[in-house]
């Protein structure tokens, strides 16, 4: 009987073992593990933020890992080929301009965690111009970047200049101004009035040339989707206005195509003006410290009304790979990145410009950056379908007009052609 007592209450505590073992609670499983690739920030900027966002996961077992790709010129391809070949990051930056090309590697975010109305909100304009497709956004932004106007303190003091230009026929005076020819060899330039004109020894001058364009009003495509600039008065305006630096037979001549490179030029002191973006300003001070120079607006057309003033916008954002396998905290992340709290400390870090409007408000009246977060808010860009094409076209454009291979008219003419070209091979014909 006894025998029997003990082996019922054995079944009975193994019973209660067993039930007891139901309860407890198993340690959760590892959590979404994330790649992040960059081009240009070390990990010391981006990982704090990336360090946030892994601790603000209420699961809080989401693992980041940064990668910085080098060297820069390179990245796209690196980045492409990863892609491919099934290696490739869950998220990663893309320039805004490469954004029709590579849309179909490009999942759009999800609406209820990025909707488009937030993008509007929060976003300046030329952000949704730029990475959203068909209603869907496929990238968001830490920064962005707007060509504006550089001049040296020094020359313009000299000169008798007080303040810097604010429209292009001001521009025209303080170059007659300050440019200063050799007086032995009346060819040579010794002192450039603005480092602009010409296409391969100006940095980003195929920016520059659209940048012009927008003022013109360009709108680029016809009702089609085609092409359409090739044969337009405003634009041959533009491609003559920016040219007229480097035609000897004007009174605005000051560049030539034998000039130093642009950010050299200026840089070294043979430059009253140059046109650039804000992540220049540590490569001009890195080559001359002792520059005495500041950054103003971008020139416009006259007195133009608020509203219609532009300039030409340069920005990266982050997209998630369509290969990704957690493409919902793939998003989570690039949402949290570009969010406010992570943003304003993104920007003290980087020291880049704003493309949150929160952002912009704060940072207007900032001595380093403000003329560019200013200018955020009227920067724009036009859709290219293929920017290496534009970037190779416009340079040579200019070139080909300022050595006297083309006219203005048949050198925009050959660029359209390119373009629409490139953008039917890519299987875009329309730049909507």
């Amino acid at each position: 009987m006894r025998r029997v007592l003990l082996l019922r209450l054995g079944l009975l505590l193994g019973s209660l073992s067993l039930l007891g073992q139901g309860c407890v609670r198993t340690a959760p499983g590892p959590g979404p593990q994330l790649t992040v690739w960059g081009v240009f920030d070390d990990a010391d900027t981006l990982q704090p933020l990336l360090g946030a966002f892994e601790k603000a996961q209420k699961r809080g077992r989401t693992k980041v890992e940064y990668r910085k790709i080098s060297p820069p010129d390179q990245y796209e391809e690196i980045l492409s080929t990863a892609l491919r070949e099934g290696r490739g990051p869950d998220v990663f930056l893309i320039h805004a301009s490469w954004v029709p090309r590579w849309a179909g590697a490009l999942l759009p975010a999800p609406s209820d965690l990025v909707p488009l109305n937030a993008v509007r909100e929060e976003f300046v304009e030329t952000v949704e111009n730029d990475l959203v497709i068909n209603g869907r956004v496929v990238a968001l932004p830490l920064f962005v970047d707007s060509l504006a106007l550089y001049y040296n303190r020094d020359i313009f003091n000299a000169s008798g200049i007080a303040r810097p230009p604010r429209t292009w026929n001001e521009v025209h005076d303080v170059v007659r101004r300050t440019v200063q020819f050799n007086p032995v060899e009346r060819a040579q330039i010794d002192q450039h009035g603005i480092a602009a004109g010409a296409g391969r020894n100006v940095n980003r001058a195929p920016d520059i040339l659209s940048a012009l364009l927008l003022q013109k009003g360009e709108t680029f495509y016809d009702s089609e989707g085609a092409v359409a600039f090739g044969a337009e008065e405003r634009a041959q305006q533009a491609l003559r206005f920016l040219t007229d630096f480097a035609n000897p037979a004007k009174d605005v001549y000051t560049w030539q195509l034998t000039s130093d490179y642009s950010i050299d030029a200026f840089a070294e002191g043979e430059a009253a003006m140059m046109l650039n973006y804000s992540y220049h300003r540590p490569t001009v001070r890195a080559k001359n410290p002792r520059l005495n120079f500041a950054v103003a607006p971008f020139p416009q057309v006259g007195e133009t009304d608020p509203k219609d003033r532009r300039t030409y916008a340069s920005y990266w954002a982050f997209a998630v790979s369509r290969a990704s396998p957690n493409p919902q905290a793939a998003w989570e992340l690039a949402r949290f990145l570009t969010a406010e709290a992570a943003a304003r400390d993104y920007l003290k870090r980087s020291g880049s410009p704003p493309a949150r409007r929160d952002l912009v408000a704060e940072l207007q009246n900032d001595p380093d950056i403000g003329v560019f977060a200013e200018q955020s808010l009227y920067a724009r860009t036009w859709r290219q379908s293929d920017n290496r094409v534009v970037d190779r076209v416009f340079t040579e454009a200019l070139d080909d007009v300022v050595s006297g291979r083309d006219t203005v008219e048949g050198a925009l003419r050959r660029a359209a052609e390119q373009i629409q070209a490139a953008a039917a091979a890519l299987g875009r014909g329309s730049g909507q």
